[in-house]
């Protein structure tokens, strides 16, 4: 049916043509005007500005506009008497309408301009607006949009009032005039933008992502960072909160976890927003061995991580741990605590030094003294001064006096 229909439109074609070249088609000229004569046959009065060339048995037509001389030759125009005329003159400001091989007028003389016809339909401007018409002069899309982009599979957008929509060739609307912008379509889904805000809409225009957001990331895996009111959270490709728009920030996502960022504070959460470390802490370290370092006014603690919280978030430095055991340091004093948080040296010093032999020089302000590595004082912690042992004996200096003492503190 289709090939017939094909077949015989170009019969039609080929027999409109075939007449046109049989006629012979002229202009003719009184006091500035031009006429048709068709076979030397005077078929219209002299009353058009432009008479362009037959095309589908129909010509454009214009009247009521001037000529403006330009520098260059004028080859917009057709029949030669008027390019004769209006060699170096440019037409501007008229009316354009159509008319047929006998003269009568097709297309009323009310537009602006008229584009060229193609597939029997040609833009026409009327008012600063644009429509589209047929070469019967039937308006087939109103004249009432700004722009009408190219048609492409049946469509184009339009733009109206500072809006833009999409409409089909017949003019049928398919997504309302309405929004500021709209992106290209891919596997039939486009951003729209509206007052400001962003969503996504079908190529039937249904909305699929409210247009609430100021932004939406890219899609991965079916999800994408959505952003409102300065915050950010997490959408599926239906519009589904996934995480609330209620972080100012998102991490990447490794292992099924992300930090996320509110109120200046972080915390840690799934994939599907559960929230896994409360967003409390004002940073998180790396995870080791399923710890951490986490940190919360101004003081430092230990996590694992489900958020349980291992050494309470109380001192202000914890060192690295050695043999399970790590100084910690609390209003100004140092202590040794073990992985699990239990305190081995009471977090009473001033000053411990490096264990040797299983003990370790102290300090409590001016004082020295010497514990073991479980914390137990070995020597008393009044000394002034004490030395380095030599064969068991070091030198000490208690109340201003020089003295010997041995490894368990006794004056020899």
């Amino acid at each position: 049916m289709e090939k017939k229909l094909f077949f015989i439109s170009m019969i039609m074609l080929f027999t409109i043509s075939s007449f046109l070249k049989a006629q012979k088609i002229d202009v003719y000229s009184e006091k500035g005007k031009y006429g048709l004569i068709v076979n030397q046959k005077k078929v219209t009065e002299p009353i058009y500005d432009v008479i362009y060339k037959f095309k589908n048995n129909i010509a454009k037509v214009a009247q009521h506009g001037t000529w403006r001389k330009t520098e260059n030759d004028n080859n917009s125009l057709i029949f030669p008497l008027i390019n004769l005329e209006h060699k170096k003159e440019q037409y501007e400001s008229g009316k354009y309408g159509a008319i047929d091989i006998n003269g009568k007028i097709v297309i009323p003389l009310e537009y602006s301009h008229i584009g060229n016809f193609e597939n029997n339909r040609a833009r026409a401007y009327k008012d600063k607006k644009l429509g589209i018409i047929n070469s019967e002069g039937k308006v087939i899309i109103p004249i009432e949009y700004t722009n009408i982009g190219n048609f492409k599979n049946n469509r184009a957008r339009a733009y109206k009032d500072g809006k833009i929509g999409i409409i089909d060739s017949e003019g049928k609307v398919i997504i309302p005039i309405e929004y500021t912008n709209i992106g290209n379509f891919e596997n039939n889904r486009a951003r729209a933008y509206k007052n400001g805000k962003i969503g996504i809409i079908d190529s039937e225009g249904k909305v699929i992502i409210p247009i609430e957001y100021t932004n939406i990331g890219n899609f991965e895996n079916n999800r994408a960072r959505a952003y409102k009111n300065g915050k950010i959270g997490i959408i599926d490709s239906e519009g589904k909160v996934i995480i609330p728009t209620e972080y100012t920030n998102i991490g990447n996502f490794e292992n099924n976890r992300a930090r996320a960022y509110k109120d200046g504070k972080i915390g840690i959460i799934d994939s599907e927003g559960k929230v896994i470390i409360p967003t409390e802490y004002t940073n998180i370290g790396n995870f080791e061995n399923n710890r951490t370092r986490a940190y919360k006014d101004g003081k430092i603690g230990i996590i694992n991580s489900e958020g349980k919280v291992i050494i309470p978030i109380e001192y202000t430095n914890i060192g690295n741990f050695e043999n399970n055991r790590a100084r910690v340091y609390k209003d100004g004093k140092i202590g040794i605590i073990d992985s699990e948080g239990k305190v081995i040296v009471p977090i009473e010093y001033t000053h411990i030094g490096n264990f040797e032999n299983n003990r370790a020089h102290v300090h409590k302000g001016k004082k020295q003294g010497i514990i073991n590595s479980t914390g137990k004082i070995i020597v008393p912690v009044e000394y002034n001064y004490i030395g380095k042992f030599h064969n068991g004996r070091a030198k000490a200096q208690r109340n201003n006096k020089m003295i010997f003492i041995d490894e368990m503190g006794n004056e020899v």
